[in-house]
């Protein structure tokens, strides 16, 4: 009882968003957007619900706002660096492993996903508690677990 509450709030934020993204209050819009809705929020009830409750802790809204202002600077910075070691031609590609400290799959994947956002890194592989990433502008692997760390994972910790 307790998941087919959750799974209808679920298909009530998710028909939320389709009428939010489409901007049409047709009576097909609104009827094929509920059952997308309803049809999405069954399908992926295992991905967010076991019988023990939720598998996804989303953090704190705060600490993600802080988290993607951080992302954006970082792509900024990046950017510059790179666009630096490129007009040196200064560029030699290098994989590196990058020890996480969180442990949580949400925030790794947003981790991930950051990496890969900014100019010049792209996370390759993600293993049990370290990520594969390709950069272009660090030197030593030391170099990049700092800017990571510094730039982006203590704002998930």
């Amino acid at each position: 009882m307790r998941h087919k509450i959750k799974i209808e709030k679920s298909s009530y934020l998710l028909f939320a968003i389709w009428l939010i993204l489409n901007w049409d209050l047709s009576v097909i819009n609104i009827v094929v957007g509920f059952l997308l809705s309803v049809f999405v929020a069954k399908l992926s009830k295992s991905v967010y619900f076991s019988h023990m409750g939720y598998h996804l802790h989303f953090p704190p809204i705060l600490k993600f706002i802080n988290f993607m202002v951080h992302v954006l600077y970082q792509i900024i910075v990046s950017s510059f660096k790179t666009l630096g070691c490129y007009f040196k031609k200064n560029t030699e590609p290098k994989v590196f492993l990058f020890p996480l400290e969180i442990r949580e799959p949400l925030k790794i994947a947003f981790l991930a996903n950051s990496i890969t956002m900014t100019p010049g890194t792209v996370t390759i592989d993600v293993y049990s508690g370290y990520l594969k990433v390709l950069t272009l502008h660090h030197k030593t692997e030391e170099e990049l677990k700092e800017d990571i760390h510094r730039g982006l994972e203590r704002y998930l910790i």
